[in-house]
């Protein structure tokens, strides 16, 4: 395997909301900040196994991952939002009966109760029992049967379904605004040219990071910008990962199955900030989800309408700047007044009138 000559890399996280929405894991009114590296590692084992046929490179890589230690971290400076109740209302239990519900929950907990004690009496392997099991799990899990006949549903338990029917359950949101919004996680190992490729792989279908509304896009940088977090033995806790943390992840899932109440493993580090260097700043690189083009309104800009914004941007002959428009204003204004014109066939199909900008 290859190396690449590179002694430093990192993982770039961009949130393209400017804000990160996560909770404290041991506070549900805080937020979590700076995101912990042990959150990362799950959203990309999720990307990871979140497909019909995990591919083995892919997996590879995150054990590869999960071995390098805790990195540094670089953080732009954050600004908490202040913190509000919501009141959310909860899942329609009363549609069908809330017995009924209650009567099904513990079947499918027992299940996958059973399940786990089969998968490890058998060391991991998939037993005819264990596959009786997850086919009883799976019948328990589906809920056609109780909603493909609307006639036998009751009139009120129909009005409950709605929101302004159901119970409203208090939770919170804490979320903070970030001045840049980029975090970019360090590691001072080399990164091995497969492991990049399939690494990449796997940022590319990360599309947040915490709540779903905190959305994100991900990519590797072979030229981070100094940390101002470092592990040391003082300082913030924060959760980040081991080796054999993939494999907790997939002993835990065989427990909950995505049902039963779960908790994220992790190792504890202290973070310390260092505060003698202040991170490199640099332009932002392509992302590898694709080519962006980022277009920014400054003050008194708003002279076109946004939607021209494609058209200036079809192509760099698709306009030019033309001397004799100047003449058609006094000669006291020609200075705050500057005339672009379309060039004929510069852009296929392009048709525009002359842009003035003022």
């Amino acid at each position: 395997m290859i190396l690449v000559t590179l002694d430093q890399f990192g993982i770039e996280i961009n949130f393209l909301t400017g804000r990160y929405v996560a909770t404290c894991h041991n506070n549900r009114r805080q937020p979590e900040w700076p995101p912990h590296p042990a959150r990362l590692f799950s959203a990309l084992v999720v990307a990871w196994a979140d497909v019909d046929k995990p591919d083995q490179a892919e997996r590879e890589a995150l054990e590869w991952l999960e071995g390098l230690g805790p990195p540094a971290i670089t953080t732009p400076d954050a600004i908490p939002r202040r913190v509000v109740s919501h009141f959310v209302p909860v899942n329609d239990t009363t549609v069908i009966g809330l017995s009924l519900q209650e009567r099904r929950a513990k079947k499918i907990y027992d299940l996958v109760d059973q399940l786990r004690d089969e998968l490890a009496r058998s060391e991991g392997k998939f037993t005819k029992k264990a596959a009786q099991i997850e086919n009883r799990l799976t019948k328990e899990q589906d809920v056609d049967d109780q909603v493909r006949n609307p006639g036998n549903t009751r009139s009120l338990s129909a009005k409950q379904m709605l929101p302004d029917g159901r119970v409203k359950q208090e939770r919170f949101f804490p979320s903070v605004t970030l001045r840049e919004n980029r975090v970019t996680y360090i590691w001072n190992d080399s990164l091995p040219d497969g492991v990049g490729k399939a690494l990449n792989q796997l940022l590319q279908r990360i599309i947040r990071l915490g709540h779903s509304s905190s959305l994100v896009s991900c990519q590797i940088v072979t030229d981070p910008p100094l940390a101002n977090r470092v592990p040391s033995n003082t300082g913030k806790d924060i959760r980040t990962v081991r080796r054999g943390q993939l494999k907790e992840l997939e002993r835990q899932y065989t427990r909950h199955r995505g049902i039963a109440p779960r908790a994220l493993p992790y190792t504890n580090v202290r973070y310390r900030e260092v505060t003698e260097t202040a991170p490199v700043k640099r332009l932002l690189e392509p992302n590898t989800a694709g080519d962006w083009i980022v277009f920014e309104f400054t003050q008194h800009s708003r002279t076109l309408p946004s939607t021209r914004a494609i058209e200036l941007a079809g192509g760099g002959n698709a306009f030019s700047y033309s001397p004799l428009c100047r003449r058609s204003y006094p000669r006291r204004a020609q200075r705050s007044r500057t005339c672009w014109k379309p060039n004929r066939g510069a852009a296929s199909g392009l048709s525009a009138p002359a842009l003035r900008w003022f």
